[in-house]
């Protein structure tokens, strides 16, 4: 409006105070100001879109051109990826750490409890304890040793013989609930361990 009437004053040669003459100038140059940012705006958003079409099809160029190679790496990396579940470097394998790797996973998170007791009989009363402490190695492979102790007990408090015995044990997962395992024990009587 203010333009307008600036180009109508101007016409009828008329005279602005300066004060108004200042307001008319301001105008226009925040019109012309703001009709420049949207043609700019306006002429970079259209470069930009330009731009990134044609480096889609130079990328797209590229891969069939090369798609032999592209399918080698790809085969390559899913290779790693189910072997390693982190590679810092891919230059530096040592640095890579194996997907059933226990790396850096303290003592606490390695080591595996368990056992067995068994109280079974109503004359004679047999006992069975079976504590086990193990070491995971790795996801897979667990070493552990574990200690046996057996004794009956009759109603006469005549009591048979205790079994005592200890025993190495290694599992290796397989595949989910599949497992190997390997172990060597050995059991002595009360009797035996007296005579030694």
């Amino acid at each position: 409006m203010c333009f307008a009437y600036g180009v109508y004053a101007q016409e009828l040669d008329v005279k602005l105070s300066p004060k108004h003459a200042a307001k008319v100038d301001q105008t226009k140059k925040a019109e012309y100001d703001a009709l420049k940012k949207q043609y700019n705006y306006n002429l970079s958003k259209d470069s930009v879109s330009a731009q990134k079409k044609m480096y889609q099809k130079e990328l797209m160029d590229q891969l069939a051109e090369h798609s032999e190679q592209f399918d080698k790496a790809q085969k390559e990396l899913t290779k790693m990826k189910s072997k390693y579940s982190k590679v810092v470097n891919s230059n530096d394998m040592t640095t890579a750490v194996k997907r059933n790797s226990l790396k850096g996973k303290p003592l606490g998170k390695r080591l595996v409890y368990g056992g067995n007791f068994n109280l079974s009989g109503n004359d004679p009363i047999k006992v069975d304890l079976s504590p086990l402490v193990g070491y995971k190695v790795n996801k897979k492979l667990t070493l552990g040793l574990s200690g046996t102790y057996r004794q009956t007990f009759q109603k006469e408090l005549t009591s048979g013989e205790a079994i005592y015995g200890s025993r190495l044990f290694a599992n290796y997962d397989i595949f989910k609930n599949f497992f190997a395992a390997g172990e060597v024990d050995q059991m002595r009587t009360g009797s035996e361990m007296s005579r030694q």
